[in-house]
């Protein structure tokens, strides 16, 4: 009787793990429609300067990481609060 309810239980766990990934890749549907509309433009490069910059020089991922971390540090405490937006556009 366990072993019935372990292997519903599996087939379950299956059913919404594929369910997920659909819903997640639908989700993404409208962004990769928008992405070629939607083009970074002015100060949005300036976030991203540093990193590029390092990535050039060291093609080391710890590094860029760093400098992105660097950027975040550098805005703190004078924009108005959305830090981990500012780490991705660094990167």
């Amino acid at each position: 009787m366990k072993e019935s309810w372990k292997r519903i239980l599996e087939t379950d766990q299956k059913k919404i793990a594929y369910i997920l990934v659909i819903i997640f890749a639908a989700g993404l549907l409208p962004l990769l429609y928008l992405s070629g509309y939607v083009h970074a433009t002015g100060d949005d490069y300036g976030y991203g300067a540093e990193t590029h910059r390092i990535w050039l020089q060291s093609r080391s991922v710890w590094e860029t990481l760093k400098a992105a971390a660097h950027t975040v540090w550098m805005y703190y405490g004078s924009w108005q609060g959305t830090w981990f937006t500012v780490f991705l556009m660094a990167l």
